[in-house]
């Protein structure tokens, strides 16, 4: 689910599933909106779950460049009490949580596995073995 520019989007209790890419991302801030004491959270993710991803689990911002400013850039994100897990399913160096050009991302409680894949199987394989007292074909004289 892409956010670009979004400003109040609460996702309290959700769970995204089985992407392909990113699961869920913040990019940007529709230039009205900035962080104050009595209004600090532009966009939040509570509560929720992140679970079997193509790349990672969430993104807030974006890559660095000239035509950011500091009103538009992903701010006042809140993350916290969720569970990432399962990422990294196609591009392996996926990450749970991925900040780029942003400002005032408040993360707590979020307990991540993303990245954590079993481990791999050797190049050689062991032999395979016939059951005992299977008939095992013989070689001719």
């Amino acid at each position: 689910m892409d956010h670009d520019d979004a400003v109040k989007v609460v996702l309290d209790g959700c769970t995204v599933s089985h992407v392909g890419g990113t699961a869920l991302e913040f990019e940007g801030n529709g230039a009205t909106w900035s962080p104050s004491a009595s209004d600090p959270y532009g966009n939040e993710f509570i509560n929720g779950v992140i679970t079997d991803v193509g790349a990672c689990g969430l993104r807030v911002g974006t890559t660095p460049n000239k035509a950011n400013t500091e009103t538009t850039t992903a701010q006042g994100v809140h993350v916290a009490n969720d569970l990432i897990t399962g990422g990294g399913r196609f591009l392996h160096s996926g990450m749970a949580v991925i900040v780029g050009d942003a400002h005032d991302v408040v993360s707590s409680t979020t307990r991540s596995t993303t990245g954590t894949r079993p481990p791999s199987r050797s190049a050689s394989p062991s032999p395979r073995r016939a059951p005992q007292g299977s008939l095992r074909p013989t070689r001719p004289a």
